[in-house]
């Protein structure tokens, strides 16, 4: 007998299996928004101070990706979305879980260590290395900065 076969020869509903996938693509419409919107909300929505405009772009980012993750709704089985966003949730806390297992020991008092940028640190440090860019160095208006 099958995983997604019934007795019958008929196809079973995989509830798990399609909240999983509405999760993963959830996630990747959060991700394809903020990339896609963060650069004209900063050139066009300034509102007071930097914490301020970041958290009013952030509001506006996280709201327009929720209706877009709403679509799912068309579907026709309507639970796959509440599963999808508990199983975005699931996915978050993996994360946060993961990133405070990673090692950090920061040796100034005047500095706060994000362990969860770490790896995004390391990419851009190869990716730098790819590119033969000079840490420290502006290019483009962008800063290449180097693990110590």
């Amino acid at each position: 007998m099958s995983f997604f076969i019934d007795k019958h020869g008929r196809r079973k509903s995989p509830i798990a299996l399609a909240a999983c996938g509405a999760a993963l693509l959830d996630l990747a419409v959060y991700f394809c928004t903020a990339a896609l919107l963060a650069g004209p909300l900063y050139r066009a929505v300034s509102f007071g101070g930097e914490t301020i405009t970041s958290m009013l772009h952030t509001i506006i980012i996280t709201v327009i990706s929720t209706l877009l993750c709403c679509l799912l709704f068309l579907l026709k089985d309507k639970r796959v979305v509440p599963y999808g966003f508990a199983g975005l949730a699931v996915i978050l806390l993996m994360f946060c879980a993961a990133a405070w297992m990673l090692p950090v020991c920061c040796e100034r008092s005047d500095l706060f260590a994000i362990p969860s940028i770490i790896p995004v640190q390391l990419m851009v440090n190869a990716w730098a290395e790819e590119m033969k860019l000079v840490p420290g160095s502006f290019t483009h208006g962008a800063k290449v900065t180097a693990i110590e």
